[in-house]
């Protein structure tokens, strides 16, 4: 097969694709590097399958990569191993690493579903929590809770294994509760994928800094996609823009002070 179009590669896609273990390894001290998409949407993960390139599957597997992933032509690293167009090697190992990553990833999934439809029974008892910030009471089960994978839209599958997803689940005061509980959370988490699959692809194009960057999120609406871009890219300035004044968005306040959205 023809080596792939190179522009607008970050390093870690270079890497992965060549083989460089060193330079994986030193792109990966970058949480957010493991997944990173180029172009295409490939990841690292799918490069160095496709590339047939063991000890980087294995290394970016390590790292937490998501075997399950699929590109813009809805190809997985698994897809991308199978169309190589020859029989190496090291072929049966990576396909043997993937297989298990996926069906790990996939447990592990649905273990934290089943723990989110059963709440033990101390939890049970306890007073339903109140939000620190707006001081309205929190359900035990928002509406992400019932968000499944959707095979429609890879956005919905990205977002749902996010470092911004974590980070909104697991803060102390629940201040995103307003967000993760939206009637039409299906259709803000697609569209904010969207946005921020975009704007990863034009910082590799124009090599941009988050530092240099000033987002606007027009129509921001309650700010999901402010918010994901704020805690993605912390060092930037983003902008929400709507009719709603900020008193509406108080969960933004928690954000750090350089990438906390500015209500107009």
């Amino acid at each position: 097969m023809p080596a792939p179009a190179r522009s607008s590669w970050h390093a870690v896609h270079i890497a992965a694709q060549d083989g460089d273990l060193v330079g994986l390894t030193a792109c990966l001290i970058d949480p957010q590097a493991v997944n990173m998409r180029n172009k295409r949407e490939n990841t690292p993960l799918m490069l160095a399958s496709g590339a047939g390139h063991l000890a980087l599957v294995k290394a970016l597997l390590d790292a937490g990569a998501t075997a399950s992933l699929t590109n813009n032509r809805r190809l997985s690293a698994q897809d991308l191993l199978a169309r190589s167009g020859k029989l190496r090697p090291d072929d049966p190992a990576i396909l043997a690493l993937l297989l298990h990553a996926q069906q790990q990833q996939q447990q592990q999934q649905q273990q934290q579903q089943q723990q989110q439809r059963e709440p033990d029974s101390g939890r049970a008892q306890q007073p339903q929590a109140s939000c620190a910030v707006c001081g309205e009471k929190i359900p035990r089960r928002q509406k992400i809770d019932y968000l499944s994978d959707d095979s429609r839209s890879r956005y919905v599958t990205d977002f749902l294994g996010s470092p911004e997803l974590r980070l909104m689940r697991t803060h102390p005061h629940h201040h995103y509760h307003s967000l993760l509980g939206m009637r039409s959370l299906r259709k803000e988490v697609s569209e904010t994928g969207a946005v921020l699959a975009a704007t990863r692809l034009l910082m590799l194009e124009l090599g941009l800094d988050a530092r240099d960057m000033v987002l606007f999120d027009l129509c921001s609406g309650k700010g999901l996609t402010a918010v994901c871009i704020a805690l993605e890219f912390p060092q930037s300035k983003v902008v929400a823009v709507d009719i709603l004044s900020d008193r509406h968005l108080p969960h933004t306040t928690e954000l750090p002070s350089a990438s906390r959205p500015v209500v107009l």
